[in-house]
């Protein structure tokens, strides 16, 4: 068997939910998030990370690098509490597009403090699946970009 992961998509016009926005709302007030294009890459950060900061760091995403039905109005409250958020979209033309797109719209929030912070993986690796499965050590490259 060929067992795969499928994104399963709404009707069409439906809004674009935020994979694992609750539990990073839930998180101790001073928290970071890091968003990035798909929930694999979120599902792999948050079983690293969760053992040692799972309780600050959590990975979110809107499941693609298309954010044309994201209703941002609607998920602003993840916006506005975490201390510092990071945007890592996959190294292609479609997910720095996006990253864009998201970097812009939470740049427009009055209430915070700090801007978002756009980085990109390491040359050569689309998204952090593939920096994973190549001996990336994904713990030290989110520890560089959320230093103690």
């Amino acid at each position: 068997h060929d067992f795969r992961y499928e994104h399963i998509g709404g009707t069409a016009g439906s809004d674009t939910g935020l994979f694992n926005g609750d539990a990073a709302i839930d998180m101790h007030p001073l928290h970071d998030v890091i968003f990035v294009e798909g929930e694999l890459d979120a599902l792999l950060i948050n079983s690293i990370m969760f053992p040692v900061d799972g309780d600050t760091l959590q990975a979110v995403t809107f499941g693609s690098a298309s954010l044309k039905n994201v209703p941002f109005q609607k998920y602003f409250r993840y916006f506005n509490t975490p201390e510092r958020i990071v945007i890592c979209y996959d190294n292609d033309a479609e997910g720095q597009a996006g990253a864009a797109v998201l970097y812009d719209e939470i740049s427009k929030l009055k209430t915070r403090e700090t801007p978002p912070v756009l980085v990109t993986l390491p040359e050569g690796y689309k998204d952090f699946g593939e920096y994973y499965a190549a001996g990336g050590n994904v713990y030290e490259l989110l520890c560089k970009w959320f230093p103690v």
